[in-house]
C-alpha cells in the first residue's frame, strides 16, 4: 500500500502529456512481452494510476471550459 501511495504522489505532479506518455510506454512494454510475469501486477497498478490521473485532468479541464462558457454566455 505504501508503494501505491508513492506512485500516486509521483503521478499527481505530472501533466496530461507526461502521464499519457508513461502510460503509452507501459502499454508498449506489455505488448512486447518484455515484462516479467512477477511484475505484471505492478504494471497493471501503475497503468491504472496513470489512466485515473489522465481522466481526472480531462475532467478538470472540461469543467473549466464549461465555467468559461457559462461566464461568456452571461455577459
Amino acid at each position: 500500500k505504501k508503494e501505491i501511495k508513492k506512485w500516486k504522489d509521483e503521478v499527481s505532479i505530472l501533466n496530461y502529456e507526461e502521464a499519457l506518455n508513461l502510460l503509452d510506454s507501459l502499454l508498449e512494454n506489455l505488448q512486447n512481452d518484455s515484462v516479467p510475469l512477477d511484475e505484471l501486477q505492478e504494471y497493471h497498478l501503475k497503468g491504472s494510476i496513470y489512466l485515473e490521473h489522465c481522466q481526472q485532468l480531462l475532467r478538470n479541464t472540461e469543467q473549466q471550459v464549461i465555467e468559461i462558457d457559462s461566464e461568456i454566455l452571461e455577459e
